[in-house]
């Protein structure tokens, strides 16, 4: 099986830490966000994998040649300007043809389930792409939906409720594709979901949906993205019920084994203490000074170091960032 996984976006609403790291190359718990799509369509079965670029495109090529990611990877480069979801499938054709159906998901949203479900229901019926979508309360309110009959049939993408009988769903990134949706893909830059599905639709294509529960996360903004944080730090001591989550961390999270929620970083003794009342992850070689204080959640990526008289609040530190003395600092992230 073939498939692509979309990493070229400006990260526009998560500036401007994205100016200087891309979307998927920031890590949610120590596990880059790109690894957790990337694990959920290679336990399908992907054995070829191309990854789109546009923004910031050696830390993408970087992230995707590290050898956790098990399998040869082909790089579809949007130099001149970024072509959309649909652009870019357009562009991978000869990659992702030839294997009969193949799976496209963003590179930039997290997963905490397995779709090997979704695949077969997409053999069993057929159509000629599934949407894999979840329940939202913001589904066709804060968000545009997918609509979705009774049938499974998706009958409009959008905010507003078309006229017929249908509920709304949020479409959380991953699409399950046959071939036959290249004729339907203009040229140049276009939206997979607005400018290929609708279209197809309306030309008497079956587009289907297929639903999934469970922890998924945009993760798109700073605030997604701590509360994000938050949440993954209160599901580590339970991740016995989480096994999707499990396989996942214990694949890309060198040691993860070691501790359910705290990672003992050399240096970092006096904050071990606080981890029956914060919720603090140290990665491999954090210095921080004994002075430091911290609040909330923290998060120490590997090699990170907070100098003396800092104090942190709800705060991500990244791979090898420094929080230089007396710093005070709440409800951020530090590249």
């Amino acid at each position: 099986m073939n498939g692509l996984l979309l990493a070229a976006g400006l990260g526009t609403r998560f500036r401007p830490f994205t100016d200087k790291v891309p979307k998927p190359a920031i890590n949610l718990l120590n596990v880059p966000i790109a690894y957790y799509n990337l694990h959920l369509i290679q336990s399908l079965g992907v054995e070829k994998l191309a990854v789109n670029t546009h923004h910031l495109p050696d830390q993408i090529k970087k992230m995707f040649t590290d050898q956790r990611v098990g399998v040869p990877v082909s790089f579809s480069d949007e130099k001149s300007k970024i072509l959309g979801t649909g652009g870019a499938i357009k562009k991978a054709k000869n990659f992702l043809t030839g294997s009969g159906t193949f799976v496209v998901a963003n590179a930039d949203v997290v997963s905490g389930f397995s779709v090997t479900d979704a695949l077969e229901f997409h053999h069993d019926r057929q159509p000629m792409a599934t949407m894999v979508v979840m329940r939202h309360s913001e589904a066709g309110k804060k968000y545009g939906a997918v609509w979705v009959n009774s049938e499974c049939e998706v009958v409009h993408i959008g905010k507003d409720k078309p006229n017929t009988t249908c509920e709304p769903f949020h479409f959380v990134g991953v699409h399950l594709l046959e071939e036959s949706v290249f004729k339907f893909i203009p040229q140049g830059p276009c939206d997979i979901n607005k400018d290929v599905y609708l279209g197809a639709i309306k030309k008497g294509q079956k587009v289907l949906a297929f639903e999934k529960s469970g922890l998924w996360f945009d993760a798109g903004n700073l605030e997604d993205y701590l509360e994000a944080t938050k949440k993954l730090l209160d599901l580590l001591p339970k991740l016995q019920h989480q096994p999707y989550f499990l396989s996942l961390f214990r694949r890309f999270w060198h040691g993860f084994d070691r501790r359910p929620n705290i990672w003992e970083g050399e240096g970092c003794e006096h904050l071990l203490a606080l981890g029956t009342k914060q919720k603090i992850l140290l990665d491999r070689d954090c210095r921080i000074h004994p002075t430091a204080k911290v609040t909330g959640f923290a998060v120490f990526g590997e090699g990170c170091q907070v100098e003396e008289g800092v104090e942190l609040n709800n705060v991500v530190v990244g791979p090898r960032a420094v929080v230089t003395k007396n710093q005070k600092l709440s409800n951020t992230l530090i590249l």
